[in-house]
């Protein structure tokens, strides 16, 4: 029988001139490579989930946010040759701060500003679709 480990991710919906930053796996990713999706990534053990979604939201996109409400969160489990990893995703509504230069890491491949109507031209979960659409009602 598989370990199963309990995960917690964060992740940053960033909005910028009416458009929401969607980054794309990279093809080498074990799990879901090439799915668009928005940035984020595991906590860190004892790291604030406030914390750990600037870090994440940084780390792949280059941009320094304020992490502001939660918008939403969902499920996922991810089965690994020797483990099956159980994840909670809290996803926040994060605002931009200074320079929007997005400079990617080498976990994704591609990233794109989308308006809510281009939702469907990408390959999104219907998890992350949903976080989008709600965000794209919260932001002014």
């Amino acid at each position: 029988m598989k370990k199963i480990v309990e995960k917690i991710a964060v992740a940053g919906v960033v909005k910028k001139n009416g458009k929401i930053l969607i980054v794309q796996r990279g093809d080498s990713d074990e799990y879901l490579s090439g799915l668009w999706e928005v940035p984020g990534g595991k906590r860190e053990p004892s790291e604030k989930t406030i914390d750990g979604c600037k870090r994440e939201v940084e780390e792949e996109t280059g941009i320094k946010v304020k992490v502001g409400d939660p918008i939403g969160i969902f499920e996922y489990k991810v089965e690994k040759s020797e483990q099956i990893r159980e994840v909670t995703q809290i996803n926040f509504l994060v605002k931009p701060i200074g320079k929007v230069e997005v400079k990617l890491s080498s976990e994704h491949k591609n990233f794109a500003w989308i308006k809510e109507d281009e939702i469907d031209n990408y390959n999104i979960t219907k998890e992350t679709k949903e976080i989008i659409k709600k965000a794209f009602k919260f932001f002014p």
